[in-house]
């Protein structure tokens, strides 16, 4: 199959609780997707035995890692569409003198696995793999987001591949401040995905695409999710496609972010327990603003203004001042990997809803049951903690932190409600 300029189309339609996210590379595809043979990973939330005392609790998609010796190592691989390459972590990066303010169980449950790389044939990263759509806070591209790499076996319930990945480890971490790669095993899915290139060249899949659907962990309505590569879930295709042209650089705000949705308008609507719901607008830009759709982005994330309003809406309209859930852990050793808003749940009852208008009439509800869930964290030994007596909200600022601001990003709660089927 011929492979084009880097040109974007995304199309979007409504499928209620159902989520699937499509990001297509070939540069004419069939009217309504792909859909020959196709390639699929269950996604959602993994327990990995580790030992009797504790398990690795994590998200994403298992798949094993083959050491040397012929061992099989799971790992919760979190899908990115900021880099290429597969990526895990060295244990290095959860030895005591490493961590701060967690422990190893809290940082081996966030990262999804790690391993010791001298059970792996490691080499320079630059001899295999070059992964350069990660940027520094200068928009300066980094050759790759690892110190080490290796030629591996990746194996999964149906299918055993071999192909090289990336390891992080403490290094460039060092050297990258705040900018470092996140702690997690990566499943790359940008432009030049080595995963589903591999599955794509050995014949595993029709076409270089590949169909995210997020699932939910809502108390409420969770669902199981999956990724399906080289096409999409035709069941799940209810309406016609919502066409929304991208034309955008795949760096935003220092942030490689390959798929972007032009925003009109975001609104925040409040319903209480009786009355007239109450709705007032966050964001509504004058000129052209986009938002990433990261799958490895928990939270929304706003800009300021938004976000301040956000805030004064609830305590108007709701009567609540949520603040970080970082206050609210119920004990100091709760590890919060993302922290968002939260209150406590006794303080009020309503319903909240997001609402996000896109550029050429397209709105997209997000429920109450995905922006308001009870506390989650790892506890001390690494397993997830729900707290039903704090209430969350997936929302952060794009100014949290110390880096400066990041790019509006519409979070998972987004994806969990729409199927984006974007082209290449």
């Amino acid at each position: 199959m011929a492979r084009g300029p880097l040109q974007f189309l995304i199309s979007l339609l409504p499928v209620g609780s159902l989520a699937q996210h499509v990001y297509e590379c070939t540069t004419n595809p069939p009217a309504g997707g792909i859909t020959g043979k196709t390639f699929t990973l269950p996604l959602g939330e993994c327990i990995i035995p580790v030992s009797d005392a504790y398990d690795v609790h994590s998200w994403g998609a298992q798949i094993g890692v083959t050491t040397k010796a012929g061992a099989t190592v799971p790992f919760c691989f979190v899908p990115s569409t900021e880099v290429n390459s597969t990526i895990i972590m060295d244990s290095e990066m959860c030895q005591p003198s490493n961590l701060d303010r967690t422990t190893m169980e809290q940082c081996r449950s966030f990262g999804g696995n790690f391993i010791d790389r001298s059970e792996l044939d490691t080499m320079n990263p630059y001899d295999i793999l070059v992964d350069n759509v990660w940027v520094l806070a200068d928009k300066s591209p980094v050759p790759y987001p690892f110190e080490y790499a290796a030629h591996i076996t990746l194996t999964t319930d149906l299918l055993t591949m071999n192909m090289p990945i990336g390891i992080t480890g403490i290094a460039e971490f060092e050297g990258m401040g705040n900018v470092a790669p996140t702690k997690q095993a990566q499943l790359g899915l940008a432009q030049n995905s080595t995963f589903s290139n591999y599955l794509y060249k050995n014949g595993l899949s029709t076409g270089h695409s590949w169909a995210l659907d997020v699932g939910s962990v809502s108390d409420k309505r969770p669902r199981k999710g999956s990724l399906v590569f080289g096409g999409f879930d035709q069941n799940k295709k209810t309406s016609d496609w919502h066409e929304v042209p991208m034309d955008y650089a795949p760096v935003n705000y220092g942030k490689h972010c390959p798929l972007q949705l032009s925003i009109d308008k975001i609104e925040l609507e409040v319903q209480p327990p009786s009355g007239r719901p109450n709705r007032t607008t966050l964001f509504e830009p004058q000129g052209q603003v986009s938002a990433c759709l990261e799958p490895n982005d928990y939270l929304a994330k706003f800009p300021t203004a938004a976000h301040q309003e956000f805030l004064r809406h609830l305590k108007d309209a709701a009567k609540v001042e949520p603040v970080s859930s970082n206050s609210f852990k119920p004990t100091s050793e709760l590890f919060i990997p993302e922290p968002s808003l939260a209150f406590f749940s006794k303080q009020a009852t309503f319903n909240l809803t997001l609402i996000v208008a896109l550029v050429g009439g397209f709105v997209v509800e997000i429920p109450s049951h995905e922006m308001l869930k009870p506390l989650r964290g790892l506890g001390a030994d690494g397993s997830t903690v729900i707290d039903d007596k704090i209430t969350e909200i997936p929302v952060s600022s794009t100014s949290a932190g110390n880096t400066g601001d990041e790019p509006l990003s519409l979070g998972r709660s987004f994806l969990s409600q729409v199927i984006n089927h974007s082209h290449k």
